[in-house]
């Protein structure tokens, strides 16, 4: 995405990422649709679909292809996972070679903003980590942020986990996207 030095200096003092939720702000959204971009949508799927690509082209020929398909299960079914049960997963797909790798600049640790009373809620729609918010009459057991589960469900927990393990939240698990709609 392009923006004009005039635009640059407009939108210098913007916070484009929320730094407690780590998302793409709404002034985010508006000036990636004023630049005439796809919207931080397509942005963070396209940057994730790179390096998803770059990722398992490392490992070459058929394996290539048999690692993006692995990948692309365990973003989207497992996109809130404890640590052990990511590196069995990885064992499991012959992913091991890239573990380092996939664990920093794919997930995330859940931090404990997002946790609610200190357990972390698996959404029963979408099977994501369910987020913590300020309206407890509304969200008690907090609430999804994939926009597609908050408009078309009420708020329901399938797993309440517990932190012991170390939990980790594939990126960009956001309001407004997830890895799982990467696209190719």
């Amino acid at each position: 995405m392009c923006i004009d030095i005039l635009n640059y200096i407009r939108f210098s003092s913007v916070t484009l990422i929320d730094p407690d939720l780590r998302v793409p702000t709404s002034d985010c959204a508006e000036i990636a649709n004023l630049s005439g971009a796809f919207g931080e949508d397509n942005v963070i799927e396209h940057r994730l679909y790179t390096q998803l690509c770059d990722a398992t082209q490392r490992l070459g020929g058929r394996r290539q292809h048999k690692a993006y398909t692995a990948l692309r299960e365990l973003f989207g079914r497992y996109s809130l996972i404890g640590e052990r049960q990511l590196l069995d997963y990885l064992v499991e797909n012959d992913l091991t070679p890239l573990q380092g790798m996939l664990i920093e600049k794919f997930f995330d640790l859940v931090p404990d903003i997002w946790l609610v009373d200190g357990l972390a809620h698996r959404c029963a729609h979408y099977g994501t980590l369910m987020r913590s918010h300020p309206n407890k009459k509304l969200f008690s057991q907090g609430r999804c942020p994939i926009h597609q589960c908050i408009g078309h469900n009420s708020p329901k927990v399938s797993e309440k986990i517990d932190p012991n393990d170390i939990l980790r939240i594939a990126e960009p698990f956001s309001p407004t996207g997830q890895a799982q709609q990467l696209t190719n």
